[in-house]
């Protein structure tokens, strides 16, 4: 036997011989409390879906800095990150390309983080340390939570102070990365209060790039109620995309015409949540929240530099009361989940080309039901009927003013088994929609007063398993999304547009398997996704791999000490915008990331490594209006190192 076989073997034959002074206690297994099922806590998962949950620890002992890295690579989970720091990133689920922001919910803390416009959600508004879980529900979820929530779900659960806690990171690595991070928390009984900052710096990997960014954040628990607020300013160089001879020339350069172009945004949120018990069994949950976003950016097209800033601003408000409630029934206790969604979002651009503003008003009601059927079997039911207005105008499209108003509804029926102890299977169907955001309404034609978007809609149908015991976790899932009016983007027409039909087949397998100190994890994604109808018909989708994957492994040989290595993969794909498929595919890459971590009494140091093979590959890769491929080329070679203290 080769001599690297051997050593696998013995490791899983003996993997406590590689454990130096750890303890040989049996692990204790903490009940999960999941809320995004039903939009309250439950004790375990209840919705027939999968549901992945990432946990404080494997935060912590992933290494990441950002948001983006924890994500990247779990099963299901696409990340196309085009400068490589997490500040332009797009995070979907089910394979939706450079519109996985528009067909993905974000949540955080259950409020929603998507924009009303076509802008991303802003994933550097949330600092790492102030993370408890993430819970990843795949698949459609547009009955329980309505508008883009196509392909799935990413709740970000925010921690609650235990006790008192204040904690100062510091770290430094590649591109003159600088990051630092403070915690102080106070606990006293019946309440706590969190304060939270960071500020992160980077030259970046290309020219041009750099980014400094600053958050705030200070958070009340009062009992089970709580306000928030929150407030960053984020300062980007934009570099812009780079044609083939250019990549070969210099992959980190940024051309000429964009090398004035810039970003800056402020943002302050303030969020507010209560939940009060209503007699025994029925609680009222109720989320408010608003947000202001005030940006100027300067976006030049190649050949036509610009020599002048834009202005971008959102205002978003929010309420969902809610109420739910746990009554019992012969097998069991029903959950009963039944609210309103309301948001106002005014939206104004002022660019070289005039104003555009839409001032959009969105109200859901819904009604879900998880009822027992005994013997194991539950039974899940959902509905919602939705309503959208927006009130437009601009110089162009809607120069007199305009209206765009739509309804939808939205069901789902679905079932789970607890077949045996630690096994679940599930069924389900879900219907989902997406409205056109505020600003796809402006580059849908031409011609003055004519508005050609329709709402995008769609079934989707999935079954799987999950197992889960002291050793092993897996989760394994098959699906079909099908979709009517897909909004897409067209670069060679600069038009937003309507497809007829889409169809997105997939499956999904994840799993984690603890062998004494030593952890093997793996997640395999595959997504066909292609147009069903139409002059496109039999055309991949735009910038979606069939084949994502994952193999990583830990091992703890000391209490303290704690080594990783990872290996991720993604397949070929189209250039984003290209349709047609006329363009060669955007190729495949595969990259090995490594780290360390060491945690001597309340203090840590942590190592990472990015990309340790040094390839050079690209991330995101578009079509031009003129038919012709460009590249944002990703980070080669990269690492940092971080210290830490809590006390």
């Amino acid at each position: 036997m080769p001599r690297c076989a051997t050593l696998l073997a013995a490791t899983l034959a003996a993997p406590t011989s590689l454990c130096f002074g750890l303890s040989a206690a049996e692990p204790q297994e903490l009940e999960p409390v999941i809320v995004t099922g039903t939009r309250a806590p439950e004790a375990t998962n209840r919705l027939p879906a999968a549901l992945i949950v990432i946990t404080r620890e494997e935060i912590e002992h992933s290494g990441a800095t950002h948001l983006v890295e924890v994500l990247r690579a779990r099963a299901g989970v696409e990340v196309i990150d085009a400068f490589g720091d997490g500040s332009r990133t797009l995070v979907g689920l089910r394979g939706f390309g450079e519109n996985a922001h528009s067909n993905t919910l974000i949540l955080v803390d259950g409020r929603k983080l998507n924009n009303p416009d076509i802008g991303a959600p802003d994933l550097n508004a949330i600092a790492l340390q102030d993370v408890e879980r993430i819970e990843i529900v795949q698949g459609s979820a547009g009955a329980l939570l309505g508008d883009q929530a196509v392909g799935g779900v990413i709740n970000i659960i925010t921690r609650a102070p235990e006790a008192d806690r204040y904690t100062v990171d510091l770290a430094g690595g590649s591109y003159a990365q600088r990051n630092a991070r403070a915690t102080a928390a106070k606990r006293w009984d019946g309440g706590s209060l969190r304060l939270s900052g960071a500020h992160r710096a980077t030259d970046n990997y290309r020219d041009h790039n750099e980014l400094d960014h600053d958050r705030f954040v200070a958070r009340v628990d009062l009992g089970d109620n709580f306000v928030e607020l929150d407030a960053s300013d984020e300062r980007l160089q934009t570099p812009g995309a780079l044609l083939e001879p250019e990549l070969r020339a210099d992959r980190r350069q940024s051309f000429a015409d964009f090398r004035n172009d810039q970003a800056r945004t402020e943002t302050v949120a303030a969020t507010a949540g209560l939940h009060r018990p209503l007699g025994e069994r029925w609680t009222l949950h109720l989320d408010a929240n608003h947000r202001e976003t005030d940006g100027t950016f300067r976006l030049s097209f190649r050949g036509f530099p610009a020599t002048s800033d834009a202005t971008q601003d959102r205002r978003v408000t929010g309420i969902s009361p809610r109420v739910t409630a746990a009554l019992p029934l012969a097998g069991g206790s029903a959950a009963i989940t039944a609210g309103l969604d309301a948001q106002r979002a005014d939206y104004h651009l002022l660019s070289s080309i005039g104003p555009q503003s839409n001032d959009q008003t969105v109200l859901d009601a819904y009604l879900q039901a998880i009822v027992p059927l005994g013997a194991g079997f539950e039974a899940t039911a959902a509905g919602r009927v939705a309503r959208v207005e927006n009130d437009l105008a601009d110089n162009f499209i809607f120069p007199d003013g305009g209206e765009v108003n739509d309804s939808e509804d939205a069901a789902a029926l679905g079932i789970a088994w607890r077949a045996a102890q630690g096994l679940r299977l599930f069924a389900r169907a879900d219907e989902n929609f997406r409205c056109a955001k505020v600003d796809e309404y402006f580059a849908s034609t031409f011609t003055p007063g004519i508005v050609i978007l329709r709402t995008q809609t769609g079934r989707s149908l999935e079954a799987g398993a999950d197992w889960h015991d002291e050793a092993l976790r897996a989760t394994l899932l098959g699906y079909q999304l099908d979709l009517d009016d897909e909004l897409v983007f067209d670069p060679t027409q600069f038009l937003n547009a309507n497809l007829e039909a889409t169809r997105r087949r997939g499956a999904l397998l994840e799993g984690a398997l603890a062998l004494g100190c030593v952890e093997i994890a793996a997640s395999a994604t595959y997504i066909d996704a292609d147009v069903r109808s139409g002059g496109l018909e039999g055309k991949a989708m735009p910038l979606v791999a069939r084949q994502v994957g994952r193999l990583a492994a830990s091992w703890q040989p000391l209490t303290a000490l704690r080594l990783r290595a990872e290996v991720q993969g993604t397949g070929a794909r189209a250039f984003s915008g290209d349709f047609d498929n006329s363009l060669r595919k955007l190729p495949g890459y595969g990259v090995l990331n490594a780290g360390a971590e060491y945690r001597p009494g309340a203090w840590h140091v942590q190592l990472r490594v990015n990309n340790l093979l040094d390839r050079e590959y690209t991330e995101l890769g578009a079509e031009t209006f003129l038919g012709e491929p460009s590249y944002f080329p990703s980070p080669e070679l990269n690492g940092w190192l971080g210290a830490g203290v809590e006390f």
